[in-house]
């Protein structure tokens, strides 16, 4: 697995990474990343979630380094790897600082793009690193401490040139003794000359993993602001959301980070999912993450 693949590219490019981190009480997610915009100008930067605010800091893009054959991105300073991260982070808004480690990763099988993986030019390619690992340690927000020891981490990244114009995209994990992640994306794709609606659906329930795609045949049964279903097979998911004050990020178009989206970072989301019509769980999130771009 190809940990960054922004390497030789000089126009026109995004890459960032998703760091989600989950405790009994809130969510902090970081998305450190770098783009490259039409005229070949680069930058650098790491935007912060919570359920209260959101903040984008900037940097030269000498500050960014980022490897290849493993999880490690650095932005001026900040740390984001296997092991954990180490941020530092200050301006007029927000003043954020601590450390968290990781544990083991349960990753994906196979790479969560299937045979989409190998067309080039893919306007937004998507990838998953941790489905669901344990954190510990301890965050510093605008001087309020908080505790994420026992809680919960999610990783994926995104690259390519820009967002899609039109998605869902939803992460929920649980903390109970079975295992639960679900990721969530139905997004507009457009591919040589024409588009299409896309389907990634990921669920791992009590270690086992279920990969409900559009290069699985599945059929998406709805979509809209709200809720979300799908079917593949003997398999259907079904997503029920009511988002909360959703909170401001940056997202790319054409390598530019000028297009403004809206996060929730802790979602009121059910979610169930059935066998053969048979409820293998029905579970209900507050804090999981929501996003619908019209």
């Amino acid at each position: 697995m190809s940990y960054y693949h922004g390497k030789g590219r000089k126009r026109r490019y995004f890459e960032g990474w998703y760091f989600k981190h989950q405790s009994d009480k809130t969510v902090v997610a970081f998305i450190p990343g770098v783009n490259i915009d039409s005229d070949g100008n680069k930058s650098a930067f790491v935007q912060v979630i919570t359920p209260e605010m959101s903040c984008n800091f900037l940097y030269p893009p000498q500050q960014f380094h980022a490897s290849q054959d493993k999880l490690r991105i650095c932005v001026a300073g900040n740390i984001f790897c296997e092991d954990g991260i180490s941020v530092n982070l200050n301006n007029e808004i927000m003043s954020i600082s601590g450390k968290l480690k990781y544990g083991k990763f349960n990753t994906l099988k196979r790479d969560a793009m299937g045979p989409f993986r190998f067309i080039p030019f893919m306007q937004c390619n998507h990838g998953v690193i941790s489905l669901q690992h344990e954190i510990n340690g301890t965050l510093k927000i605008n001087g309020n401490e908080l505790n994420f020891d026992g809680g919960l981490g999610y990783i994926e990244t995104d690259w390519g040139s820009s967002f899609p114009k039109s998605y869902l995209w939803m992460q929920s994990s649980s903390i109970d003794q079975k295992p639960l992640s679900i990721m969530l994306s139905i997004a507009d794709i457009p591919l040589f000359g024409t588009s299409f609606t896309g389907c990634i659906g990921i669920v791992w329930f009590d270690n086992k993993e279920y990969s409900l795609s559009t290069y699985n045949g599945v059929k998406i049964l709805k979509y809209s602001k709200y809720s979300a279903a799908i079917r593949q097979g003997k398999y259907k998911l079904l997503i029920d959301a009511s988002p909360n004050l959703s909170k401001r990020l940056l997202a790319p178009s054409n390598g530019l980070m000028c297009r403004e989206i809206h996060e929730n970072a802790c979602c009121q989301v059910r979610s169930r999912f059935f066998i053969n019509n048979n409820l293998l769980f029905d579970f209900e999130n507050d804090k999981a993450g929501y996003e619908y771009v019209e």
